[in-house]
């Protein structure tokens, strides 16, 4: 066996650097071992946002090509038709790609030209762009009382007021539901009644909830772990690694000064509308995933109007 420079066309977005090559001398022998421990398959799902982020710092003259997993919407579909290339005539299939915020241009060539199902072909061309997830205003969002909308996320801009006094702004989740799990002989046990699972590990996790404002309307909105990662630039572990690491070490339920920092930016949230909002007006509402404004731009987070410029500009292709 011999271990070499990955040379291929295309290598996975982990970053992987060598390649395992087994030439017509090499003895393969089957391991009678239960094998449970080494996943069949693997999926290395990338946000369509962070796509932009990954072809800028891209090399081309090193790896030519990353193939990585992806989920959208298909818009814009063109069924399959050929073209001329130095090659000679190739098939390809182009469409869109979307998640509501995202509409990159993608090309499938060639072969999985051929390979896609003709019931795609169906699929009816969109000759403008379709708005996947609706914007509204504070004031639009606290009047929707229509049973559609529970269950659906929305895009609502609005500028964070404070941070909301709490017991903590961490939590042990669960690792399969990220619900919260409490401690029990040794194992992390999930308290979500539709999951139960224990672990022996479990991850720290953020949860804080915020005042949201825009003009004459305020809420207050819950932010998940994955929106206040995008807000403060880090993991909940990294801060409280930082934070023991400080010569006054304060208690773990005071809030960090990077959570309150977030105080006063101006922030695009993606609001999952619940059952209470729509069924009793409430007027407590949780954030699955955030963008930040221009004005607020941190190095970690993309702002709505970079995603939208970059939508339209020549790197939007690919293939």
């Amino acid at each position: 066996m011999v271990i070499s420079t990955f040379k291929h066309l295309y290598i996975l977005i982990n970053g992987a650097k060598l390649e395992a090559l087994l030439p017509n001398s090499t003895t393969v022998k089957k391991v009678v071992e239960d094998d449970f421990m080494k996943p069949m398959h693997k999926f290395e799902f990338v946000d369509l946002g962070d796509l932009f982020e990954i072809v800028n710092n891209h090399v081309p003259p090193l790896y030519p090509d990353y193939a990585t997993d992806i989920i959208g919407v298909v818009e814009n579909f063109e069924k399959l038709s050929p073209i001329p290339t130095k090659y000679g005539q190739r098939n390809i299939v182009k469409f869109r790609i979307c998640n509501g915020r995202n509409s990159p241009k993608v090309t499938v060539w060639a072969q999985q030209g051929y390979k896609t199902p003709e019931d795609i072909g169906s699929v009816s061309t969109v000759s403008n762009s379709v708005q996947v997830v609706e914007t509204l205003t504070l004031k639009e969002l606290t009047e929707k009382t229509s049973t559609d909308y529970i269950k659906r996320n929305v895009m609502c801009f609005v500028t964070i007021k404070r941070v909301e006094a709490g017991d903590s702004w961490w939590y042990y989740g669960c690792n399969f539901c990220h619900e919260e799990v409490h401690l029990l002989e040794g194992r992390y046990k999930c308290v979500n009644p539709k999951c139960l699972k224990s672990s022996p590990y479990a991850e720290k996790r953020y949860k804080i909830m915020v005042l949201a404002h825009y003009k004459t309307k305020a809420v207050n909105v819950v932010l998940s772990d994955r929106v206040v990662k995008r807000l403060v630039g880090k993991t909940a572990t990294m801060l409280l690694e930082e934070i023991e690491d400080l010569a006054e070490t304060p208690p773990s339920t005071l809030f960090p000064q990077q959570i309150l920092d977030i105080t006063n930016k101006d922030v695009t949230f993606n609001i999952l509308i619940s059952d209470d909002n729509v069924l009793i007006n409430s007027t407590m509402y949780n954030a699955t995933d955030a963008y930040l404004s221009k004005n607020s731009k941190s190095s970690t987070s993309e702002t709505v109007e970079e995603i939208l410029e970059s939508t339209e500009s020549d790197f939007g292709e690919i293939s």
